[in-house]
């Protein structure tokens, strides 16, 4: 337990420093500093293996490290250690959010999501122009010299001619995906993001320069590309449950096809509000009830673990969308690709 311990991510620590009791966030990190061991005593652990919650427990850390956890009448805490009585609450490990948009002008949202225990996330698009500022920001978060989470950040969202985000980059054929990912890796960014309206072949030349650049590609299911293939190709992560519910009905090419017929066809990005999964889709929570097939999304299942692609559901974007509760078994059915 203590080597693994070691391991995890501070979340309850970053809380400590992000909101600091009302104290200057300046003399809490001297504090930091001056004595890097704390230890929380009296607390309940919840080590995320599911294992049942531990009460009474003190967890000690030095620096970024947890160097002890167990029974508080047995843990020895360090001379000069800062101790926190945390009787009646709980520490858990740190949190991921796999999908967020950086671009918040004006907020410091990195310290917005340590206060509530997130401590690793995936930043899903930075726009050429935004990207160098999205990389200082992870550079200064590594370094310390910033509070934030473990980052990891796309480069600009890869997307066929007619899209939604103004801020998307077109690829308009295979050559132009080669460039874009090659791009992409010099830039620095972590994975590329691939979008709807890319073709057939745009998607396979993506993913093909990916492998050979060895970065990962995650994103939207492209309308021209079904689950299946995606995945085969090495498709990482499937954002979004729109792709599994197409995915999952009888009429998937036809749901396909009336996707991407209904979006913009100008040849260039618009601009405007960014797109939402949750919003301006042809296929109502009817449409894919009615047309559901629990074998399909077996087979989906299989293929997506088989090759180790993940969904990342996004969930809350459709609550909107189902009009009453029995339509929610659509998404419930989804539970084997957990």
């Amino acid at each position: 337990m203590r080597s693994q311990a070691r391991c995890l991510n501070l979340a309850f620590v970053a809380t400590l420093i992000a909101t600091g009791a009302g104290q200057p966030r300046a003399a809490i990190l001297q504090s930091v500093r001056d004595n890097p061991s704390v230890a929380f005593v009296h607390v309940t652990v919840i080590d995320g293996t599911g294992a049942a919650a531990r009460p009474d427990q003190t967890v000690v850390t030095s620096g970024d490290r947890i160097t002890a956890v167990g029974p508080s009448i047995t843990v020895r805490i360090p001379p000069g250690a800062r101790v926190t009585d945390a009787t009646g609450r709980f520490v858990i490990p740190g949190l991921w959010d796999a999908h967020i948009h950086t671009r918040y002008e004006g907020i410091d949202h990195f310290r917005l999501l340590i206060a509530n225990g997130i401590t690793s996330t995936r930043n899903m698009s930075a726009p050429w122009d935004y990207l160098p500022e999205i990389l200082a920001a992870r550079e200064q978060i590594a370094k310390g010299e910033r509070i934030g989470p473990r980052l990891l950040t796309a480069g600009p969202v890869l997307d066929g001619p007619g899209g939604r985000r103004a801020t998307s980059a077109v690829v308009n054929n295979a050559d132009e995906a080669g460039q874009a990912v090659r791009r992409v890796k010099r830039e620095g960014a972590d994975f590329v993001k691939v979008y709807d309206l890319l073709s057939r072949d745009s998607f396979f030349a993506i993913a093909a320069e990916a492998r050979t650049q060895a970065l990962p590609v995650v994103g939207h299911l492209p309308y021209a590309v079904n689950a299946k293939e995606a995945s085969d190709a090495g498709l990482r992560s499937i954002e979004h449950m729109d792709g599994i519910l197409w995915a999952s009905s009888t009429r998937e090419d036809e749901i396909r096809s009336m996707s991407q017929e209904s979006q913009p066809n100008s040849g260039s990005p618009t601009t405007g509000s960014r797109s939402s999964p949750a919003s301006s889709r042809p296929v109502s929570a009817a449409f894919l009830r009615d047309s559901f097939s629990a074998a399909k999304l077996g087979a989906v299942a299989d293929r997506l673990k088989k090759n180790q692609t993940v969904v990342v559901p996004t969930l809350s974007n459709y609550w909107s969308r189902f009009e009453n509760r029995s339509e929610h078994s659509v998404v419930a059915a989804s539970d084997r690709l957990r």
